[in-house]
């Protein structure tokens, strides 16, 4: 999956929950900063067990 495409992914969950109002802007906001510091856990994590060799920026 190209990184565009998760990025549309993620962009279209997101647009969903905020227009049926089951998350507000805040709380969407929120979500997409605890998503990239898990993100930076996984990688870093994968990265020093010895399985991706990729590390988060």
């Amino acid at each position: 999956m190209s990184e565009s495409a998760l990025e549309g992914a993620i962009f279209f969950m997101m647009r969903t929950y905020l227009d049926s109002g089951l998350v507000t802007p805040e709380q969407a906001n929120h979500v997409l900063q605890r998503l990239q510091e898990r993100t930076k856990e996984y990688c870093s994590s994968r990265y020093h067990s010895g399985g991706a060799k990729f590390r988060a920026e």
